[in-house]
Parts: structure tokens; sequence; C-alpha cells
């Protein structure tokens, strides 16, 4: 289905969606009890706003719009679901919905700071971080190709994670002296 969107807007909801799609998605786990009902009720609330984006006002506030979708869709989801799974009640998921609303914002900081943070690194810490995590490289083979130990890799990711906790904690807590160490 299509839906009656002014061409213009395309480019708007691609904008908008792209830039709070892994917000929501946060939003959308933390109310189901598994990764592929999340992916599932995800991919339906993706559907559902874009045959909805015609209503959704521009100026206003999309992730809260958005929000409120996924939880139309997280709760049509449960009540679909038939199966012997842990059921939570709706008050609970409403007390989730809730808290991970209130901490969207934090961790969103928490994600933009770790970013200018991992930025500040030097390029031998980089080169470590993302071959370990963006690579998903094992530590043992980190080791081999950098030519280092194993043992000199775990120190080396142990004192880089307190780095990288230390300055996340000043950029998001007090983001002007942070600036000014830069």
């Amino acid at each position: 289905m299509t839906p009656d969107i002014d061409p213009r807007r395309y480019d708007e909801f691609v904008d908008l969606f792209s830039r709070n799609a892994r917000r929501l998605y946060g939003y959308v786990y933390t109310m189901l009890p598994c990764w592929s009902d999340a992916d599932d009720v995800f991919q339906e609330t993706s559907r559902v706003m874009w045959q909805k984006f015609a209503e959704f006002r521009s100026g206003t506030d999309f992730f809260a719009w958005a929000r409120q979708v996924a939880r139309y869709q997280v709760l049509y989801f449960r009540q679909r679901q038939q199966r012997g799974r842990v059921k939570f009640t709706d008050a609970f998921l409403d007390a989730v919905a809730n808290t991970a609303a209130e901490n969207s914002d934090q961790l969103e900081a928490e994600q933009r700071a770790l970013a200018q943070c991992l930025e500040k690194l030097r390029p031998r810490q980089r080169e470590i971080v993302a071959l370990r995590f963006a690579q998903e490289t094992s530590t043992q083979a980190v080791a081999a190709k950098l030519g280092m130990s194993t043992d000199a890799v775990y120190k080396a990711l142990s004192r880089i994670q307190s780095t990288l906790l230390e300055c996340v904690s000043r950029t998001v807590h007090d983001p002007g002296k942070e600036a000014e160490r830069t």
C-alpha cells in the first residue's frame, strides 16, 4: 500500500526515519522479550509509519510520534501472540515504555559522546578498537595482526575502555569542560 504523501515529503520521511531508527528499535526492544519479536515489530512499525506519514506534522517531534506508533504495534503484537512465552502485563509494558522514553535522550547523548571520544584516541588505540569491535576480530587475531601479545591487547583494551568511559562521562555531564580539553 502506497501512502498518500506529497512526493516532496519522501525525503523528509527518509531523513527523519534514518536519524531516529536506532533509538526507535531500542524502544521496541525494551518492550519485547526477544530480538526476533523486536525485529518483526520494528519492521511492521516502519511500514505503518510510512503509511501514516501523511498524518505527521512537519516540525513536530518525529521520535515522539514514531514511539506512539511503535507502542501500538507492540500492543497489537502482544494481542496476536498466543504462544506460551512469558507475557507481560500492560502496566509493566507501560512502565518500561515510559522508562525507555525517559532514557532515550540520555542514551543518544552518550552515543554522540562516545563517537567524539573515539575520535580523540590515538591512531593505534582506534585501530585496536576498530579491529576488535567494528570488525568483530578475536583478541588473539588482533594481537597477531598488530604484532602484540594477547595479554598486551587485553591490557590496551582495558585502558581504552577506561579512557572512553571517563571521556563519555565528562562529555555528557559537563560538555563545556570536555570541549576545552580538545
